[in-house]
C-alpha cells in the first residue's frame, strides 16, 4: 500500500513538473516572449549580426551612388552589422523577377528620378509590393529630393502608403513620439535632425519620430510585414538615423513570414496547467472509487 501510495504521489508531481519543464524548453528554444515592442527589438539587435540569411535588395536605379547610397550601406553596416546578403535592382523592370528569396526592399532616395517615373515604379509595383508585405516582407524608403519630397510617390502610386506632401527640416529638432514602437529602441528622445531631412503631411501609422507636427519616420504594418517611411536620405550619417535603419533591418526578426496563428508562451503554459488539472482530477476520483 505504501509503495501504490507513493507511486501515486509521484504521479502527482509529475503531472506538476510537466508545464514548468514544457514552458521552459519552449522559453529556451524560442526566446523569452516580449514585454514591449522594443524590447522584442533589442533582444533581436542581440542577435543581428549573426542573422546571415536576412538578404537585402536595394533599388539603386536612380539613387546618388557617390554619396548617398554609400552611406546608407555604411549606415546599416554601423547599426545592424555586416552580416547580411544584399543586391542592387537597377531597373525597376525587373523587380517580379529579382524581388523572390528577399526579405526587404530597400528604396534608397532617387535623387535623380523625375516625378513622373516615380509615379510610373510606384504604378508597376503596386500588386507585388502589396502581396511582398502582406506576405511578410519589409519595404523600406527613405526620402529627401532636394527638401521637397518625391521618392514617396512610390508608395502613394503603388498604395502602400497615403502622403500628402512634405517639409524640409533639416537642422531642426525632432523627437520619438512612440517610444515603443520597435523602430525607436536604443534612440535618442530627441536630436537634430541631419541635412537632407524631411516630415511628411500624412496620416499613416504610426508616427514614430516627429517634428512637433508631423512625422519624419512612419511604420506600418500591413498583414504579416511591414511598411518604413524615413525622412532622411543619408547626406550625412547621423546615428539615430543610422541606429533607426538597422532597427527597420531587425523587424525581419518579428514579421511572421508564415502567416500562421501565433500563440503565446503564457497561452501554452496556461493549456497545459488546464490539462494537467484535469488529469489529476480524474485521477483523484478513480482513487476515491477504487
Amino acid at each position: 500500500m505504501k509503495a501504490y501510495n507513493k507511486k501515486i504521489g509521484l504521479i502527482v508531481v509529475i503531472i506538476f513538473l510537466i508545464p514548468l519543464i514544457s514552458f521552459g524548453v519552449l522559453t529556451s528554444f524560442y526566446g523569452t516572449s516580449p514585454k514591449k515592442s522594443e524590447d522584442s527589438l533589442k533582444t533581436a539587435a542581440n542577435i543581428h549580426t549573426s542573422a546571415s540569411n536576412v538578404s537585402i535588395l536595394v533599388y539603386s536605379q536612380y539613387a546618388d551612388e557617390l554619396r548617398e547610397l554609400p552611406n546608407t550601406i555604411q549606415a546599416i553596416n554601423d547599426s545592424y552589422g555586416t552580416e547580411y546578403y544584399y543586391e542592387n535592382l537597377t531597373d525597376y523592370t525587373n523587380l517580379n523577377t529579382e524581388l523572390p528569396g528577399h526579405d526587404i526592399l530597400l528604396i534608397p532616395e532617387q535623387e535623380y528620378a523625375s516625378y513622373f517615373q516615380l509615379e510610373t515604379i510606384g504604378n508597376a509595383w503596386a500588386a507585388t509590393l502589396t502581396t511582398f508585405v502582406i506576405k511578410g516582407g519589409i519595404v523600406i524608403l527613405l526620402d529627401h529630393h532636394w527638401g521637397s519630397g518625391g521618392t514617396l510617390l512610390i508608395y502613394n502610386a503603388s498604395g502602400l502608403m497615403e502622403i500628402y506632401g512634405s517639409t524640409s527640416i533639416s537642422g531642426l529638432d525632432v523627437y520619438v513620439v512612440k517610444a515603443y514602437d520597435p523602430l525607436a529602441a536604443d534612440v535618442s528622445s530627441t536630436f537634430i535632425a541631419p541635412a537632407g531631412s524631411l516630415s511628411f503631411n500624412t496620416t499613416e501609422t504610426t508616427s514614430v519620430v516627429d517634428d512637433g507636427i508631423n512625422p519624419m519616420v512612419v511604420h506600418k504594418v500591413l498583414g504579416n510585414g511591414h511598411i518604413v517611411l524615413l525622412g532622411f536620405d543619408f547626406f550625412d550619417i547621423e546615428s539615430n538615423c543610422s541606429t533607426i535603419l538597422g532597427n527597420s533591418i531587425c523587424l525581419t526578426l518579428l514579421s511572421n513570414g508564415s502567416g500562421g496563428l501565433v500563440i503565446s508562451f503564457g497561452s501554452i503554459y496556461l493549456i497545459i496547467t488546464l490539462i494537467c488539472i484535469i488529469s489529476l482530477v480524474g485521477l483523484q476520483k478513480r482513487l476515491k472509487y477504487k
